[in-house]
Parts: structure tokens; sequence; C-alpha cells
């Protein structure tokens, strides 16, 4: 057996607090693992664009990703 990766972990926590413990059909799964995989290159793709910019600027931008208006 495998040991899982830590991605792994954070895909099962992340799909147990959207979906429970409901069991889902293969595609299903495979389309919630993209949409997660999706997310995390998204994320990923803003931090390396921020590399672009100023400390100052990149800063503002990241704190401002997840502010609410």
């Amino acid at each position: 057996m495998r040991i899982k990766n830590e991605m792994e972990y954070k895909y099962d926590a992340w799909k147990l607090a959207g979906y429970g413990n409901k069991e889902l059909h293969e595609i299903q799964e495979q389309e919630i693992k993209r949409a997660f995989m999706g997310g995390v290159f998204e994320g990923l793709n803003f931090c390396i664009d921020q590399l672009d910019n100023s400390p100052e600027i990149a800063d503002d931008n990241i704190k401002n990703l997840y502010k609410f208006y």
C-alpha cells in the first residue's frame, strides 16, 4: 500500500467539506479532482505572477485576493 501525498489529504478534506461522506459516481469524482487541481494551479499561477511586481504591490494583491467588500 502506498502512502498518500499531502495534496491527496488536502483534496480529501476539501471534498469532505463540500460533499460530506456521499458516495459519488467515478466520473463525478474525476471532475471534482479536476476542479480541485484547477484551483490549486490557479492559486500557484497567481503567486508566480506576483513575482513580477514590487514587494509592496505583490503584498497588496495577495491581501486583496480574499478581501470581501
